[in-house]
């Protein structure tokens, strides 16, 4: 989302264009690879770091879609491969299934998206069944990757749909998704109820610490892969540093932006299996995957990083 009289480009130490005319010549991207992270109840591994894709693919599909195009391309390019999305993100989905067939890269991405049924409005087995009928179509992938229950709506109906979906090969892995402190208690009595929840996605961040109490360890316990949500807390977290210089002690877990700062601190837990910060903006994608390369921050790291947060 674009947040008026903030312009994320304060906190880059590049520019779009500069960041992405040195992506081959930097020396950190050259040397490695994209970290990636195990699925536990597969074992194949993923990358740490994906594209979400909420307010800001949201398009005109006749619109020029050159940007969008960028912002994938670089995420293919620097070893990331999750897209995630939803039906209600405006028109996401059939805006990611244009781009995805007229770039032909859908076999190469691990696509995300979920029942988003509201509790007032749908609370059917067949509503749930044809919005994933309906995304599967729109993307043009007949077995997508990862379905989730959105925000837990409507869960009991939709969980079995997800079950029926696996075992019937349409869809490989399943999970549930939350954004707000509030649904943490139900998100808890699922996940210690339930079998078979291969993701498990909340929000976690610098600002957001709450789930390393409960919900992290329970997931690890549950054999669940976690996937976190709104790293840059909706742009508070921009606001919060803006003006603000990096620490230079950054350096020492190869971050070079505040961006990476709390990217680089979700990852610091090694539980997190892959952040998936939203953008519309290629350079932004490319600073965010730089987040999944070089060391990460040790746990007397961590602690220091969010005193420093807490402190602004």
């Amino acid at each position: 989302m674009t947040i008026p009289g903030l312009n994320r480009r304060h906190f880059l130490q590049f520019s779009a264009a500069s960041a992405l005319s040195i992506t081959s010549a930097n020396s950190l991207m050259a040397q490695q690879t994209m970290m990636r992270r195990e699925i536990p109840s597969s074992g194949e591994t993923i990358p740490v770091i994906g594209l979400g894709t909420s307010d800001e693919f949201e398009r005109n599909t006749s619109d020029n879609l050159d940007d969008l195009k960028a912002v994938l391309n670089t995420l293919l390019d620097n070893g990331a491969n999750m897209v995630d999305t939803a039906p209600t993100y405006g028109n996401s989905e059939s805006v990611l299934g244009k781009l995805f067939s007229e770039m032909n890269i859908q076999q190469q991405l691990f696509i995300a998206t979920k029942i988003s049924l509201r509790r007032v409005l749908f609370n059917t087995k067949q509503a749930g069944i044809d919005q994933m009928v309906e995304s599967a179509r729109v993307m043009g992938k007949a077995s997508l990757d990862l379905i989730y229950v959105h925000n837990l709506n409507d869960l009991d109906t939709q969980w079995q749909n997800l079950q029926e979906w696996k075992a019937a090969g349409k869809v490989r892995y399943i999970g549930v998704t939350i954004s707000n402190y509030r649904d943490f208690d139900d998100m808890e009595a699922f996940m210690r109820s339930a079998s078979g929840v291969d993701f498990m996605q909340i929000n976690y961040s610098i600002l957001e610490p709450r789930a390393d109490e409960l919900l992290i360890p329970l997931a690890r316990e549950k054999g669940a892969a976690i996937v976190t949500n709104r790293p840059f807390g909706n742009g508070g977290y921009f606001r919060r540093v803006r003006g603000k210089t990096l620490p230079e002690w950054a350096q020492d877990f190869d971050c070079e932006s505040w961006a990476q700062f709390t990217l680089k601190w979700i990852l610091g837990n090694p539980d997190i299996t892959c952040a998936i910060p939203a953008t519309s903006n290629a350079g932004h994608m490319l600073d965010n995957a730089r987040a999944g390369y070089g060391r990460l921050p040790d746990q007397s790291e961590r602690r220091r990083m969010l005193e420093v947060i807490q402190s602004i």
